[in-house]
């Protein structure tokens, strides 16, 4: 169970506390020698209450941002419904939180054996009573709940810590996790390009064009690099010509990595020939250059005279070329 469930249970779990000590005030009232109770009945169950809105605040800061608002009032209005137990909303908390988030779970789980506690100690009291409140030995004085009173403030107040500090840091942790993200795509991308590379080999000319898009990969600073990978792609754009008298024709293709044994590889989905073509080495030049196919998309193209020796792209015959990285048609 995470942390974050129970501290669903807990805001579910002090208005049950409350509930007991106002219907234990109730049956007592009645008696004279137990009216000089009342007023630290009331303070008990008043504190508890102030102790509930803060950690109700503290959840809600905590979800700011990271789900809808209308998830945010769902959640608190039902805190043991099954919207705490969303795995989603969870690893968003736990990036949110960062290295504190265990210190987080411990407190929660604290301050959950201290509300059972307290209920325990009132329940209690309750089988202390007998028929006829003239002979009932219900006694409720602030020293008996002092103690659990103070653990739950401290508690409340360490998850208050942690969140506000956490949160201060949280745009600084984004920004480096940003940067992880860029790293990585850069050595990705070069990557491809060496891999496609060393696999033209026949005697024609082609373009090879790789898109460059605003990427919208969500990192987290416990991410690893084979989720990253999972979750990018690249388009490429190849120009062919299937006759020299004919015009360039362009084939757009997307790239995905397919991660294995903790390494990237792509596996390349094409069209090739059943013949083997010519081969002939030639040399290569990186280029930068506008729109491709009257694409108004941004495009680095690579200018090679190396052969294609896998790519036909005017045969149906479909075939896997495998090289470092599994290119495949439209995702």
């Amino acid at each position: 169970m995470s942390g974050f469930e129970i501290s669903g249970i807990v805001l579910g779990s002090i208005p049950l506390v409350i509930s007991t000590l106002e219907n234990y005030g109730a049956g007592i009232s009645t008696l004279q020698r137990f009216r000089k109770y009342r007023r630290e009945l009331q303070s008990l169950i008043r504190n508890l209450e102030t102790e509930r809105i803060k950690l109700e605040n503290v959840c809600e800061k905590l979800l700011i941002g990271l789900v809808p608002p209308s998830r945010i009032e769902a959640l608190t209005s039902n805190p043991m419904g099954d919207l705490w137990r969303e795995e989603d909303t969870l690893r968003k908390i736990q990036v949110r939180l960062g290295k504190g988030f265990k210190s987080f779970e411990a407190t929660i789980n604290h301050l959950k054996t201290t509300i059972d506690e307290m209920a325990r100690r009132i329940d209690s009291q309750k089988d202390g009573m007998v028929s006829g409140l003239k002979r009932a030995v219900f006694t409720l004085s602030r020293s008996q709940y002092a103690d659990l009173l103070t653990e739950i403030r401290e508690s409340i107040s360490n998850l208050e810590n942690l969140t506000d500090r956490n949160m201060e840091l949280e745009p600084a942790r984004r920004g480096r996790s940003r940067g992880k993200l860029f790293v990585l795509l850069r050595s990705m991308s070069e990557s491809l390009y060496r891999a496609l590379g060393s696999s033209l080999n026949c005697a024609c000319g082609h373009n090879i064009g790789l898109g460059l898009e605003s990427r919208t990969t969500e990192v987290f600073p416990l991410d690893d690099e084979d989720r990253i990978m999972s979750s990018t792609t690249f388009k490429i754009a190849f120009s062919y010509t299937e006759d020299p008298q004919n015009a360039t024709i362009w084939e757009e293709i997307w790239a995905k990595p397919n991660v294995v044994a903790a390494r990237a590889t792509f596996s390349a989905g094409l069209p090739v020939s059943s013949a083997p073509p010519s081969r002939r080495q030639g040399k290569k030049s990186v280029r930068f250059s506008g729109s491709s196919g009257g694409s108004s998309s941004t495009t680095l193209l690579v200018q090679t005279q190396s052969s294609m020796a896998a790519m036909n792209l005017s045969m149906s015959v479909p075939h896997t070329l495998s090289l470092r990285y599994v290119i495949k048609g439209d995702p």
